[in-house]
């Protein structure tokens, strides 16, 4: 029975102090005379505790970090077969990846292969841009990123225009020629605009690092370098096997700067605007069957 509190005292039950004052023992053991359990402690509950969340979060710690490790190191399986790698699409001079979307629906709805876009740089803050030397680089930095994230070994491109240019700088003089298998042109001029056509009336009028590197003649009339060391040699440089398909359509370039030597494919087709042939089914149809199948036109040595 609880005794009432007693002036400026505890309450006192069966003669002890309530509540009970908080001891420390510690339990010796079988034998001692001691028996129960041992009253440890908040102190040491509390240290206990922390040295228990310390461990816990070590090992999620070490976890985390090597399971990012993983992700950083490790690279996916290869593909299975050239039927499945990817196909990236670069667009043409003043175009963007948006010039792609069509293509990459194509290829995604009735293939195997997983289908990109890339995005050109405009490095305009340096008063360039269209600049097929800086195209080049992204687009080498670009097949690198396909090939890791979905473990191909090689890639395919397809490019409008002037990004053929770039692509064919980056096959031959950044490394393309290992890892890529084919490479499509759409309307590009491979060996540069002629004079008489709506880029070079007279004179190329394009600034060298904004388009005028597809000049035939150069800006302005002067030497074209970069076309000269482009198509230097072997035009269909190293393994890769070069496909260019070509528009009729008046507002397309002649057949002699189109085509390609060294066993390269070459097919006409009739009618297309050349702003459309990203976008056109003839062309996605030509495309696919020199990747998947073979030359869709003539073989130009």
């Amino acid at each position: 029975m609880r005794d009432a509190p007693g002036p400026g005292g505890p309450h006192v039950v069966s003669g002890r102090p309530w509540p009970p004052r908080r001891t420390s023992r510690t339990y010796a053991g079988p034998g001692t005379g001691r028996a129960g359990p041992t009253a440890v402690s908040p102190r040491k509950v509390a240290h206990v505790a922390r040295q228990h969340r310390a461990r816990i979060i070590g090992t999620l710690t070490a976890l985390a970090v090597a399971l990012v490790s993983a992700a950083v190191t490790a690279r996916p399986a290869s593909a299975a077969s050239p039927a499945t790698e990817p196909v990236l699409f670069v667009h043409g001079w003043g175009g963007s990846p948006s010039n792609g979307d069509a293509l990459v629906q194509y290829f995604t709805s009735n293939t195997a292969h997983p289908a990109y876009t890339v995005s050109l740089p405009r490095p305009d803050w340096l008063g360039e841009s269209n600049d097929n030397l800086h195209n080049a680089a992204t687009i080498r930095d670009t097949v690198n990123f396909i090939r890791w994230i979905t473990g191909a070994e090689k890639v395919n491109i397809v490019a409008h225009s002037m990004g053929g240019l770039s692509t064919r700088h980056y096959i031959r003089f950044l490394g393309g020629a290992d890892v890529v298998r084919h490479y499509v042109g759409m309307g590009t001029v491979e060996h540069g605009t002629e004079p008489g056509s709506p880029l070079e009336p007279i004179v190329c009028i394009l600034p060298w690092a904004d388009g005028g590197q597809m000049c035939r003649d150069g800006y302005l009339g002067r030497d074209n370098l970069f076309l000269r060391a482009l198509n230097a040699g072997d035009e269909s440089f190293g393994p890769v096997k070069y496909t260019v398909l070509r528009s009729t359509a008046p507002d397309g370039d002649g057949a002699v700067t189109t085509r390609l030597g060294g066993g390269a494919c070459y097919k006409e087709i009739p009618g297309v605007p050349h702003a459309g042939e990203p976008a056109n089914t003839t062309f996605l149809d030509n495309a696919r069957w020199a990747i998947d199948v073979g030359c869709p036109g003539i073989t130009i040595n």
